[in-house]
This record gives structure tokens, C-alpha cells and sequence, in this order.
């Protein structure tokens, strides 16, 4: 019976003792705990370029000193701080960060931008080269290299990273078309070699040359491209003909369209669909077809299914007091594959037109400002279908025209009535 009690007290004890250690335990987790949570929210949604960011990093950084991330925010916050700018104090931090979690690449990638606002040149190239080693397939810590050296005045070196960047990765590809583009002088050659022997980055490269205007060079890349690839890039080679279009670029943006197969009925020196025998996009700026709009209610624009001079259709303007100087309603941008003398003939019939200034042909600059040449206007009165001409001349460095609908100079009385049916456009070099 004393042993049995003995037995109990001293089982009370051992519980009391583990329970206490339990306290303890749970009181010494708690209290590292909890510092190193609120450090770490602190650093993560915390911005270090805001007002307060050093002062919230030192706090983060007291709270969990051996939490990375923390020490990386500091840093950050440290190199954000334009008044109080302390390179070497982020290195340190960053520093801290690489130590206590030397696997980690992004660190030392930091690191070593770091190093390099010190003005610590050689532990920048070690923390990079350290940061590559540890992800040699990731892009981040070459483009950061590849930058440094550059800054640096080590061009072979740099080029050497940034061809990587370029090869593998998206994001940084056409960035590192943009350096390699200022560093060799808009030499061509030297920026090819960047996009490898690749066809996404052919597409990019593609992209990049049509963003400058170098509709040439867009369409030299691009057609690396197999065919079978090209499909997988389609929507680039979309936004590469928009872009060119944009810029006034049509012979470069005729052959995107068509190999996008956004227009394959375009062609060079030609009307497309001049006979109105297809579809007429309205209100949306279609390339190289005509542009129909209907956003006026004093003149009607549509395609005539009853009468023609040739196939099925025709296009068809009804005017009721029109009065507005000028007609935007009707018009196409035709690219020009080399300059030199054109004429563009087409049939027009009227009903019941009368007005002090009549409907005409023209044919404009590309940019749409200047009349290059016109036809006579469309007398008043009704008729059946007569043919017009117009003969003009353009130089080698004319890469399109907009051939539109427009009216006489208006003087006195501008409003015009009646009907008119367009048909048969054509364009020729002489």
C-alpha cells in the first residue's frame, strides 16, 4: 500500500514536470514565433519604395533577424530610399539573406546588384556567377549579369549571357533585342544572332523590327519561320501587320496580312474586290479592303444587289441634303509594290444628283492629307454607266495610296441629293 502511493506521488511529479516542459516548450515557441510571423507579414505586404518601408524593414528585421526574406525586404526597402540612399547597408542585409539561405539564387542575384550601387565590382561578379551556379537555367540572374558586365565595359562577356536570355526566355527576349540593338548600332546582323536558330524567338525578333519600322527586316525574319510554325504564331504575325500598317509600312504589312490570312485576296498595286462582289467590312478598318461606313444619316452606303455594271453588285451612295465638305464614307488603302505612273479606271452611274458640289474619285497619300490626283465629278442629273480614269504618278518611296470617294471644294451650297452606284475599280502600272 506505501509503494502504491509512492508509486503515485512520484507519477504526479513526472507529469508535473512534463507539463511544465510542455509550458515552457509552447511559451519558447510562442515567443520566437510570433516575432518571426509578424516579421515575415511585414515583408511580404510591405511595398519597399513606400514612405516608412526602412523604418518598417529595421522593425521586421529586429522582430526575425534570421528570417531571409525579411533581410531581402530590408535591403530593398534600403536601396529604395533616395533621401537616405545606403548601398552598403543593403548589401548587408542582403548579405544575411545569402547566408541563411545560400541555395536560394535569388539572393545572390540581388546580392550582387547590391554589390554593384556600392560600387563593390568584383563581389558583384562573384554574388552573379554564385546566383548562376546555383539556377543555371533560369534567365533572371543571366539578364542581371549579362547587364552588369555590360555596365561594366565587358561587351563579350555580356553578349554571351544575353544570347542565352534571349534563346530561352520570353519575357526577357525582346529587352535583350533592345540592348543588343542600342550596343551595335541598329546593326542588323549582330541582332539576328540574338534569336538563335529558334522560331519563337524568329517571332519575336519579327515583332521587334516592325515595332522600329523596319518592316524589311520584320518580314526577312519572320519568313525563317516554317510554314507549319508560322500557324502556331499567327497572332503575332496579326499584330506585327497591324503594327506596320499603323506606320504607313504596306508593303511589309500586305505580305503579314496575307500570310495571317487576314486579307489573302490582297494584293500589290491592286483593288481588292473592286468589283463589290464581296463582303464590304463596315466600321472597322479592314486592311487593304474598302472601308464602308454608315454613320451618317444624310447619306446611305450600302452594296446594290439590283444593279450592276458587271457581276452582282455595286456600291451605292444615297444622298438626302448632304452637306458635310467632305466624304469619308467609302475608301481603301491600296500598297504600292514600286513607284512609277498608274491609272485607276472605274464605272459610275447617278439618279436624280444635283448639288453644288458632286461626288468624285480620289486618290491620296497614304497618311490621307494630301490629294495626289481625282477624277472628274460625277455631272448631275441621271445617267446610265460611264467610265473614268485617272492617271498619277508616285515615287519609289511611296508605299501606298487611299483611293476614296470625296466630293468638289465646297463654296456656297454643299448639299448634295440624289444617287450614285460605283463599280468595277481597277489599278494598273503603265
Amino acid at each position: 500500500m506505501k509503494q502504491s502511493i509512492a508509486d503515485r506521488k512520484r507519477g504526479l511529479t513526472e507529469s508535473a514536470v512534463l507539463a511544465a516542459f510542455a509550458a515552457v516548450s509552447a511559451f519558447l515557441i510562442l515567443w520566437f514565433a510570433i516575432p518571426w510571423q509578424i516579421g515575415d507579414m511585414f515583408a511580404e505586404y510591405s511595398r519597399s519604395a513606400e514612405t516608412g518601408s526602412v523604418e518598417i524593414a529595421r522593425l521586421a528585421v529586429a522582430l526575425a533577424p534570421e528570417n531571409p526574406r525579411v533581410n531581402a525586404f530590408a535591403g530593398f526597402a534600403a536601396l529604395a530610399d533616395f533621401d537616405n540612399f545606403e548601398p552598403q547597408a543593403a548589401a548587408g542585409y542582403f548579405e544575411t539573406a545569402a547566408r541563411l539561405a545560400p541555395f536560394d539564387y535569388r539572393y545572390w542575384s540581388e546580392l550582387g546588384r547590391a554589390y554593384e550601387k556600392a560600387e563593390r565590382f568584383d563581389d558583384a561578379d562573384r554574388a552573379f556567377r554564385r546566383a548562376i551556379s546555383l539556377a543555371p537555367e533560369y534567365s533572371n540572374p543571366r539578364w542581371h549579369y549579362g547587364n552588369f558586365l555590360l555596365r561594366r565595359g565587358r561587351a563579350a562577356e555580356a553578349i554571351a549571357e544575353l544570347k542565352k536570355v534571349a534563346e530561352y526566355d520570353s519575357i526577357y527576349r525582346e529587352q535583350a533585342f533592345a540592348i543588343a540593338w542600342d550596343y551595335f548600332g541598329g546593326d542588323t546582323d549582330q541582332v539576328d544572332q540574338f534569336a538563335a536558330d529558334r522560331p519563337d524567338a524568329f517571332a519575336i525578333l519579327a515583332k521587334f523590327y516592325a515595332s522600329l519600322g523596319r518592316g524589311g527586316d520584320a518580314l526577312r525574319i519572320w519568313n525563317r519561320i516554317s510554314d507549319t510554325e508560322k500557324m502556331r504564331f499567327n497572332w503575332i504575325g496579326k499584330a506585327i501587320a497591324q503594327r506596320l500598317y499603323e506606320k504607313q509600312l504596306y508593303r511589309s504589312a500586305l505580305e503579314f496580312v496575307r500570310q495571317s490570312g487576314e486579307n489573302q485576296s490582297a494584293r500589290f498595286g491592286g483593288i481588292t474586290n473592286g468589283g463589290f462582289e464581296s463582303r464590304v467590312a463596315e466600321e472597322r478598318f479592314p486592311k487593304f479592303d474598302w472601308y464602308l461606313a454608315r454613320s451618317d444619316a444624310a447619306v446611305e452606303v450600302f452594296l446594290d444587289n439590283r444593279l450592276a455594271h458587271s457581276g452582282k453588285r455595286s456600291a451605292r451612295l444615297t444622298f438626302r441634303n448632304y452637306s458635310s465638305p467632305t466624304l469619308d464614307q467609302l475608301w481603301q488603302v491600296v500598297a504600292i509594290g514600286a513607284g512609277g505612273n498608274y491609272r485607276l479606271t472605274f464605272w459610275a452611274r447617278r439618279e436624280n444628283l444635283r448639288g453644288g458640289s458632286l461626288p468624285l474619285v480620289a486618290v491620296a497619300t497614304a497618311d490621307g492629307r494630301q490629294t495626289i490626283a481625282a477624277s472628274l465629278p460625277i455631272q448631275s442629273g441621271t445617267g446610265g454607266w460611264e467610265k473614268f480614269e485617272i492617271i498619277f504618278k508616285l515615287d519609289d518611296k511611296a508605299e501606298g495610296v487611299i483611293v476614296r470617294i470625296g466630293r468638289e471644294p465646297c463654296a456656297v451650297d454643299c448639299a448634295l441629293v440624289g444617287t450614285v452606284w460605283f463599280d468595277d475599280f481597277e489599278l494598273e502600272k503603265l
